[in-house]
């Protein structure tokens, strides 16, 4: 029987240990699929983070790009201000140059009347050329005009209308008093 017995514990132990292997697969087969799924859920999450890493480093060159659209935007603003101040500073010196030539012209000419105008009335009354005397000092007057009005246009141009018909007038005055020779 003790042979028996140990037979039987041995025939038996084995379909213990047949038994026993069993729900250890089972729980092997079950625990590796949770072991899949972690798995695959580690893999889902670093895809996740990688997605968005990827998201914040387009995002950022988005930025940065808009950035450098905005700062580019602004620079072509400032260049066409700047170019705007240089046409008027342009167009302020071109008839500058111009007033500038008639202040000289007149200048020149008021001179001349004053420092040769007693011989030049002299020489012209002698000769009866009064009218070159005339016509050089009208000539001085409407230079000294052209001298003084253009600059004087350029203040008044972007003021009220009120200025305007006041330049205006002041100009009409000065140019019949000449005519009429009262200046």
């Amino acid at each position: 029987m003790a042979f028996w017995r140990k037979n039987v514990q041995k025939s038996e132990a084995p379909v213990q240990e047949e038994s026993a292997e069993t729900p250890e697969i089972d729980e092997i087969t079950e625990s590796n699929e949770p072991k899949k799924s972690l798995k695959e859920a580690k893999k889902a999450q670093k895809e996740a983070a990688r997605a968005e890493r990827e998201a914040q480093k387009r995002a950022a060159r988005e930025e940065k790009e808009r950035l450098k659209e905005e700062e580019k935007r602004k620079k072509e603003e400032e260049r066409a201000i700047e170019n705007k101040v240089r046409e008027r500073v342009n167009e302020r010196l071109k008839h500058a140059r111009f007033a500038d030539f008639f202040a000289f012209c007149a200048l020149g000419l008021s001179a001349l009347l004053f420092a040769l105008g007693p011989v030049l009335k002299y020489v012209f009354e002698q000769t009866g050329g009064e009218n070159i005397l005339i016509t050089l000092n009208t000539i001085a007057q409407y230079c000294l005009l052209a001298a003084v009005a253009l600059p004087a246009f350029y203040f008044v141009r972007n003021k009220k209308s009120g200025w305007m018909v006041i330049y205006i007038t002041i100009i009409v005055i000065y140019v019949v008093g000449i005519v009429l020779g009262l200046i």
